[in-house]
């Protein structure tokens, strides 16, 4: 059964994808419902669910059917559980499964030689993230906070650590997904912002000690030299394959994705770092999150292959944010 907060969640984004703009889209949905603001921006963060009869009037406002955003996301979850379990799994047995089956998966597209993987980034994505540990832990543990209320307070170090045979299922799909021959990157120029902002945030409470902090310091500042050079190039460089990087100058709140062939094709939609994944597998579904995400080339600026002078300005300016850990 899907819960509310996932039908809360496709709802809010439905309407995101229509109205960008937040104020818009809250100056709407505040008419619409006749709800005062502050109780509106609650319901797009997911603080409070929205009604089933709020989201009637809304599906008729915005004129879209609340029985195919139902029907669509029961339909295609699997692909989207999969892919959460193989990353958040506890036990090695299920972890190896699930990765097996997300390998399984990602190979079909290699096979089509002119697959396209297209991510409109809100947050650092799967693939980018796979080789660094604490990073992939620190994800984990932003998982582990949205999962379920906690009555106490949760420590980085009490989450429980990516182990070895996690990171090399991990390192496999990460080399898997630069096998494809064309990947796009639409990179929100805010992210490491907020990496930072919540990692001080966590040092704060006393969450997170010095060595976490450093350790993920590390491996942020590896993670921005190892982006840089693919940008430089236009290509990775194990592979060869084209990797075309963008810098938003609009924010984008969430991340879609697709993976895009002439003989399949699949789309996802990432919230909340990585709390929720919803994949759509039908053609005119991927089409739409597809022909979105090209669509924010108009508003970026590329910078791999060319473009030198912001590429530069761009990577010494997330260094120098992430420096201040």
């Amino acid at each position: 059964m899907l819960s509310d907060r996932i039908l809360n969640e496709v709802l809010v984004h439905t309407m995101q994808r229509m109205i960008p703009k937040k104020n818009q889209l809250a100056n709407i949905i505040s008419e619409t419902l006749s709800m005062e603001k502050e109780t509106v921006y609650r319901r797009l963060r997911g603080v409070t669910m929205f009604t089933l009869g709020e989201a009637a009037a809304l599906s008729q406002k915005f004129n879209f059917s609340l029985d195919e955003i139902i029907i669509g996301i029961d339909q295609e979850a699997s692909v989207t559980n999969m892919m959460l379990k193989s990353f958040y799994a506890e036990k090695k047995k299920e972890t190896e499964k699930n990765a097996n089956v997300t390998i399984a998966f990602v190979e079909d597209f290699v096979k089509d030689k002119d697959t396209q993987f297209g991510m409109a980034l809100g947050s650092i994505p799967f693939p980018v993230i796979m080789p660094y540990k604490s990073i992939s832990n620190y994800y984990k543990y932003k998982y582990k906070l949205h999962e379920k209320d906690l009555s106490e307070p949760l420590y980085f170090k009490n989450v429980k650590q990516l182990q070895e045979w996690e990171q090399d299922s991990m390192m496999d799909t990460y080399n898997l997904f630069r096998e494809i021959s064309h990947t796009i990157y639409i990179w929100d120029k805010k992210i490491i912002p907020i990496i930072v902002s919540d990692i001080l945030y966590f040092k704060s409470l006393g969450l997170m000690d010095k060595e976490d902090i450093e350790e993920l310091k590390g491996e942020l500042l590896s993670l921005m030299d190892g982006m840089e050079e693919t940008a430089s190039k236009g290509i990775f460089n194990s592979t060869g394959n084209k990797c075309d990087i963008y810098i938003s100058d609009e924010d984008i709140d969430s991340t879609y994705a697709y993976l895009w062939s002439e003989n399949r094709c699949t789309s996802l939609l990432i919230t909340h770092y990585m709390y929720l994944l919803v994949a759509y597998n039908n053609k005119s579904k991927c089409k739409e999150i597809k022909d979105w995400v090209n669509s924010m080339k108009f508003n970026s600026t590329l910078i791999s292959g060319t473009g030198g002078k912001e590429r530069i300005s761009f990577f010494n300016q997330q260094r120098e944010v992430i420096g201040k850990l």
